[in-house]
């Protein structure tokens, strides 16, 4: 699982599984704020279809942290203003970047959650499905 993927699945997961593995790195290493958990405003950039040029769309909220773990850099952001969120992510990130022995439990219980987020959002799409209205059946009088 590539980075991308792996921070998708953990800002989706519930904050207090994300906090027990932030623990459970903590125990183990050091971990040193570089960047306490704060606000900011990012913007978005969409492409324009017709001229394919980008442009500003608007601006997002989004809680960002920096950590280090034995040297090496983690960064957690997300969109919204759950700052202990973007902590434990900058924890795990850490974690990953600095090989550490953590890495394959980690990986492990993140693939589990993705699984469960896949088939909750699976389960979503068929029940939305369900409700979805034909008009090639429907008979004219």
């Amino acid at each position: 699982m590539n980075r991308k993927e792996r921070t998708e699945v953990l800002i989706q997961m519930n904050t207090n599984l994300l906090r027990a593995l932030a623990k459970k790195i903590m125990e183990q290493h050091e971990v040193k704020e570089i960047e306490s958990p704060s606000h900011s405003l990012v913007m978005i950039k969409k492409r324009e279809g017709s001229r394919n040029s980008l442009f500003y769309l608007s601006e997002v909220v989004v809680s960002e942290c920096r950590v280090m773990i034995d040297g090496n850099i983690g960064f957690g952001i997300l969109q919204g203003f759950d700052l202990k969120k973007s902590k434990y992510l900058a924890i795990i990130d850490a974690a990953f970047n600095a090989n550490s022995g953590l890495i394959y439990k980690l990986e492990k219980t993140i693939q589990v959650e993705k699984e469960k987020q896949e088939t909750k959002k699976r389960n979503e799409m068929q029940a939305i499905l369900k409700t979805k209205v034909s008009f090639d059946t429907m008979q004219v009088e």
